[in-house]
């Protein structure tokens, strides 16, 4: 072998050499820090149609390459985010708490999340059981209604509605594995049809390793590599132009409101709210939402007619009206908390994270402990 090859082959190994290093100091040090646990998300197919954790497990939560926002907390018996073990032969009344990652809540002390203080209020008096994952829409609200009505017969259900809950409901905007969506049959009628979801080889991975939970969970590589090879792949985007231009958000989804979206996202609407009484086994009565509020219109103190042309104002005044028009409650969050800043000047999520924080939690549990509906409900239920 030349002088040349074997420095060659000597500056290959130096290189792999290295590398190997980095990457087994950082798979140590990363073991000491509080990166964002893989929740390992089990198997959803027909026998096991409920999407849900792995049960009896703890997590943590941080986000960022900095570890902002740090929470632990608890995985339950049956796999959702909550400290109690739900309890299917139970006697005691219950209200259902559902929703998406506002519900979830990874990122709050259980204590201060809505379905905690709610706990902590009832205390003897009844139960509170959460059913909520990131990303979910209506349409998965209503596989775990299901779920709820069938394993524990809840007496009441409270369902947290945020911004993108409607058009991603619909499966030609949004598909996720594991999750139930409404796709369009033959006849033009809307059907919740279940996407079977399998952990893969990534899941595997992350599973057993931190450096690579950090990647994907804390610094969202994932989503960053899908971003830049749908625009380098999409000949008609151009990649310096998508850098450049700002999309406009209100309500955590696109404030962009056509028509024909608007259109879809109302006929979802219908078929939602009579799915949600016969999967429920509850009269509208029963049930209240809490529709999020637009909190950046608060914080700035602008008027509401700069967001009424946004698809999500559009879609709350719509579903406010027709919850009410079928008898369901509804709480508008937008309202108490304008109150509350107008009082307090606090705002309801973190500085680096549109979720409530235990602050915004607070005033949802304010909110719905005031309402006529809680004192109805406990008053004739519990």
């Amino acid at each position: 072998m030349s002088i040349n090859k074997r420095h060659l082959l000597f500056s290959i190994l130096t290189v792999i050499l290295s590398l190997s290093l980095f990457l087994v100091a950082a798979e140590i040090f990363l073991r000491f820090m509080p990166i964002q646990s893989h929740l390992q998300f089990q198997p959803v197919n027909t026998n096991n149609p409920v999407f849900h954790a792995r049960p009896n497990n703890d997590f943590t939560f941080s986000i960022g390459r900095s570890f902002g926002n740090v929470n632990s907390g608890r995985i339950n018996n049956v796999g959702f985010v909550n400290d109690q073990d739900y309890i299917n032969d139970d006697s005691r009344p219950l209200i259902a708490v559902i929703g998406d990652s506002y519900i979830e809540a990874l990122m709050v002390s259980y204590n201060e999340t809505l379905q905690g203080r709610l706990a902590e209020h009832m205390k003897e008096k009844g139960r509170v059981y959460s059913f909520g994952f990131s990303g979910a829409p209506l349409s998965q609200y209503l596989a775990w209604v299901k779920y709820a009505n069938e394993t524990y017969q809840p007496d009441a259900i409270i369902i947290n509605i945020a911004g993108n809950d409607f058009d991603e409901s619909l499966a030609e905007y949004r598909k996720r594995a594991g999750y139930h969506f409404y796709f369009k049959s033959n006849d033009n009628s809307l059907n919740l049809e279940l996407i079977d979801y399998e952990p893969g080889r990534l899941s595997y991975i992350a599973r057993r390793s931190s450096l690579a939970q950090y990647l994907i969970y804390n610094l969202n590589i994932m989503h960053t590599i899908n971003f830049y090879w749908k625009k380098i792949t999409n000949s008609n985007v151009n990649l310096n132009q998508a850098k450049s231009e700002k999309i406009e958000y209100v309500g955590n989804t696109l404030a962009n409101a056509d028509s024909l979206r608007i259109e879809k996202s109302k006929e979802m609407l219908s078929y939602f709210f009579d799915d949600l009484v016969e999967m429920s086994q509850l009269p509208p009565e029963k049930i209240i939402f809490t529709i999020d509020g637009i909190r950046n219109q608060i914080y700035n103190q602008s008027p509401r007619s700069r967001y009424k042309k946004s698809y999500f104002y559009i879609m709350r005044e719509y579903f406010i009206k027709e919850a009410i028009n079928r008898n369901f409650q509804v709480i508008d969050l937008h309202t108490y908390f304008e109150n509350d800043f107008l009082i307090n000047n606090k705002i309801f999520e973190f500085k680096n994270d549109n979720h409530w924080s235990g602050y915004g939690h607070k005033i949802v549990f304010e909110a719905i402990t005031e309402s006529n509906w809680f004192k109805e409900v406990i008053k004739n239920d519990f």
